[in-house]
């Protein structure tokens, strides 16, 4: 009666817990690498604390698949001890040539996926732990969401047919290159990023961006000064250069234009009202800007290109009213203060004035000598040119066809 017949897996979750395990998840891709039990477990925990109430134990229950059986609930802590003491004699595969890496990260997760030692979760975890392990040995693997449903689709056929080509194959289609040799401390639209890290233990909690920006306020520029310190003190000491170089880059992120300020003004533009960050009441002022940054690198991590593009020309070029500028509404209201003489002498105007003398003309050939008529019509013609002026349909150039093209098409609407 134990028995689920459902794999266990994500299918468990609403998409807002998804959503949030996908973030956590991208979080941990480039930490050191998971190589104990005690390790992977955790791991498990980071990613779906609060998400599920069993995060981070094993499974008590037996899980299957189309009729096939995951491991007992009883050997499932025999098995992890031997697949990982099997990781920790091949060194993660950290030596091994690029065919042999892929073979045997395929051999690993798969074993991982048919011990399922998991409720929910199985394979967010194992995907993770393969990234994790790919990153550490240099290789590039494929687990973007694109290639997941054939992934899942081959990690259960080697379950169930005992073979890892395919999963190997699906792994190493991401793998054209070494990882790749840009700056790693400049993000999409040139946005200033910390160093890769161990994620640290500490309470998860949600900050709002008006919280993010009171934090700003009270912990930035002593934060500024304490990297600054830092870094001052490393080099009194002689200290290790990978030390040193991860003091600067901290102290550069924080002064950057591109820095945590213009992250959460991009997070803004982007509709992101919250995200998760790293809380301790021990920290110190450095430290807890440090956890906001990393919070927003990830909250921008989990946003699309495309997005985040539009979001940066949003900030870099303001969007007006009517996505006119302040210059067209200079010209607008110049050529409503101006006379109709001035307008018709003036090469700007000339050719949208001739329009407004054209409808006044209109009204008197239709109502004869009717001055109200030919007024108004006159009028309610000038102000619909300034108001398209001012929005940019109507570009004053001096061009008398440009003007009279685009009137003429907005009356035959």
């Amino acid at each position: 009666m134990n028995t689920r017949l459902t794999k266990p897996g994500l299918a468990q979750l609403s998409p807002a817990q998804n959503t949030l395990a996908y973030q956590r998840a991208r979080s941990l891709q480039s930490a050191t690498p998971a190589m104990t039990v005690d390790d992977f477990l955790w791991l498990h925990t980071t990613i779906f604390t609060g998400i599920d109430p069993s995060a981070g134990l094993i499974r008590g229950h037996q899980a299957a698949f189309e009729g096939y059986h995951f491991a007992r609930p009883e050997l499932i802590g025999s098995c992890l001890n031997d697949r990982f003491a099997d990781l920790i004699a091949n060194d993660g595969y950290r030596t091994a040539d690029r065919s042999t890496f892929y073979k045997g990260l395929a051999h690993h997760l798969s074993e991982l996926h048919a011990i399922a030692p998991f409720s929910v979760g199985n394979l967010r975890t194992i995907a993770t732990h393969g990234e994790q392990l790919a990153r550490a040995a240099d290789h590039v693997i494929t687990t973007c969401d694109a290639s997941k449903p054939l992934m899942e689709r081959a990690l259960y056929d080697a379950f169930v047919h005992h073979e890892c080509d395919q999963v190997a194959a699906l792994l190493s289609g991401g793998a054209t290159q070494i990882m790749p040799t840009q700056d790693q401390s400049i993000g999409v639209c040139g946005t200033a990023r910390l160093a890769d890290r161990f994620v640290p233990r500490g309470r998860r909690q949600f900050m709002y961006l008006d919280q993010v920006q009171a934090a700003l306020d009270d912990h930035l520029a002593q934060a500024r000064a304490q990297a600054e310190q830092y870094v001052a003190d490393l080099n009194s000491k002689n200290a290790p250069l990978a030390d040193l170089e991860g003091a600067r880059r901290e102290l550069t992120y924080l002064n950057h234009p591109k820095g945590v300020e213009f992250q959460r003004d991009l997070l803004a533009k982007l509709n992101v009202r919250r995200f998760e960050v790293i809380v301790r009441p021990d920290q110190s002022a450095l430290e807890r800007i440090r956890e906001l940054g990393y919070g927003l690198m990830i909250a921008l991590d989990c946003q699309s290109h495309e997005s985040v593009e539009a979001a940066y020309r949003q900030l870099r070029m303001p969007h007006f009213v009517g996505h006119g500028s302040p210059h067209q509404a200079r010209m607008a209201d110049q050529f409503l203060r101006q006379s109709a003489a001035t307008n018709r002498s003036d090469p700007r105007f000339a050719a949208v004035q001739r329009l407004v003398d054209d409808a006044g003309d209109a009204v008197a050939q239709m109502k004869g000598r009717d001055t109200a008529a030919i007024h108004q019509a006159a009028e309610h013609m000038r102000q619909g040119i300034a108001n398209r002026i001012q929005t940019g349909e109507i570009d004053i150039s001096g061009s008398d066809d440009l003007a009279r093209v685009s009137v003429r098409d907005r009356s035959a609407q």
